[in-house]
């Protein structure tokens, strides 16, 4: 796939003339739960409240899928990415063990959801390595293996002529991962913006433009950039952001219902 420095893939690839387009936000609406941000992990969220059977709003600025979403790797990793060792350190080998196990479970509930829309996002099974390729690395790699093994985790190791025969790189160690994913992430993102909107009327998903990048919450408002959406205080909205939101004081990052989410 041919690529250029700043431009996404994923995004130039896609025909323009099926690019989806949506009714922008006028006026007040009714929702039980309100989505802040049109990238996967909105389209996802919208989503799963449409199934659910709660009527839903989602609210993007610009054009669905264009942001952080659109200029992803599209990798369903298996795991935090993170070192096993060191969060074993901070919340003990139990708690991070469950840490493993969900992620690992939510990675394979998702490609699975992905399947059962038959979304056209080029989703493939894919194994991964990790390779340590100094003494220091294969030393920090070797104790991450022990660790995760030791705490009941798939961990194999793979070492010498097979990741030569496999990647073509000597002198290296590697942590084999055996349950990631490869999708495209813009394609994904508008299947499941359009899995929302399709639900059955008793489900319903009212994707908007709200003509304004997200500014964060005030009172019983949450504003964009341009105009301020109402919500009541028993509703949800949930930001979805490729981007830190320093707007928002930390204790209203969460509030009746709601939560924030990035897309990285």
């Amino acid at each position: 796939m041919p690529t250029r420095y700043g431009r996404s893939p994923w995004i130039d690839q896609f025909p323009k003339s099926r690019i989806p387009t949506y009714p922008a936000h006028r006026g007040p609406i009714k929702v039980d739960a309100a989505i802040v941000g049109g990238g996967l992990t909105g389209c996802v969220t919208a989503y799963a409240f449409a199934a659910a059977g709660i009527k839903v709003a989602l609210f993007e600025a610009e054009t669905l899928g264009r942001g952080t979403s659109g200029a992803s790797t599209g990798w369903i990793s298996e795991d935090p990415g993170a070192s096993f060792v060191e969060v074993e350190k901070l919340l003990g080998v139990r708690k991070t063990r469950y840490a493993w196990e969900a992620w690992r479970r939510a990675a394979l509930d998702f490609a699975a959801v992905i399947r059962r829309l038959e979304l056209k996002c080029d989703l493939e099974p894919r194994a991964s390595l990790l390779l340590a390729t100094t003494p220091e690395q294969a030393a920090r790699l070797s104790r991450e293996q022990k660790a995760r093994k030791s705490a009941g985790l798939d961990a194999v190791s793979v070492k010498g002529p097979a990741i030569v025969a496999e990647v073509g790189v000597s002198n290296s160690v590697g942590l084999r991962g055996r349950e990631g994913a490869t999708m495209n992430p813009y394609r994904a993102t508008l299947g499941f913006a359009a899995a929302a909107a399709a639900s059955s009327s008793r489900r319903r998903c009212q994707p908007r433009r709200c003509f304004g990048r997200s500014r964060g919450i005030s009172g019983s408002r949450a504003r964009t950039s341009r105009l301020p959406i109402p919500f009541r205080r028993r509703s949800g909205i949930d930001l979805a952001s490729g981007q830190p939101l320093f707007g928002i004081p930390p204790r209203r990052r969460t509030w009746s219902g709601g939560s924030m989410m990035n897309d990285c």
